[in-house]
């Protein structure tokens, strides 16, 4: 195996806990090396447990693809366009959906370029169905470079650092 699929690898096994890994598959248009995804049923009470006001479903989705070598802003683009396209196929919109986050998760060896790095961190996108009462969809990046050992991600992302860091 290569210093990608390790590192690939390693995050598998601190995900499994909490995310169901679908393995590798092509969604969106775009072959992902791993595909993992959590679904929590939340409840709102009023005063007391057995007072349910309402339920609702929370899902993550993360997308990960190993690009060997440094990204270019080429490869960075079919990665966010492939993010873009797979919300048609694993959003279900309802009144019981909530919201779903889609992180694509790029694993490489090297740091990209400032501008490519500048369209990771500023890669966010929000589609609300029916008003929002259907629920929302929030797409977002992260790039972790192995052979420099340095994480590029947006601020929102900041708990997910813990995840992608070398051990």
């Amino acid at each position: 195996m290569t210093d990608l699929e390790n590192r690939l690898e390693e995050i598998k096994a601190k995900i499994t806990a909490y995310f169901d890994c679908e393995g590798a598959r092509t969604v969106g248009g775009v072959f992902w090396d791993l595909v993992a995804v959590s679904h929590r049923e939340m409840q709102r009470y009023f005063l007391e447990r057995h007072r349910v006001v309402d339920k609702y479903r929370i899902s993550e989705w993360h997308f990960y693809k190993l690009i060997p070598g440094r990204p270019t802003l080429d490869q960075i683009q079919a990665v966010q366009r492939g993010l873009e396209n797979a919300v048609e196929e694993v959003v279900r919109p309802g009144f019981q959906q909530m919201e779903t986050q889609l992180i694509g998760v790029v694993v490489t060896h090297h740091l990209p370029d400032e501008p490519v790095a500048a369209s990771i961190k500023k890669y966010r996108k929000r589609r609300q169905f029916w008003l929002g009462l259907k629920g929302w969809v929030i797409l977002q990046m992260a790039l972790t470079a192995v052979s420099d050992e340095k994480i590029v991600l947006r601020k929102s992302l900041k708990s997910f650092r813990s995840l992608l860091e070398m051990d």
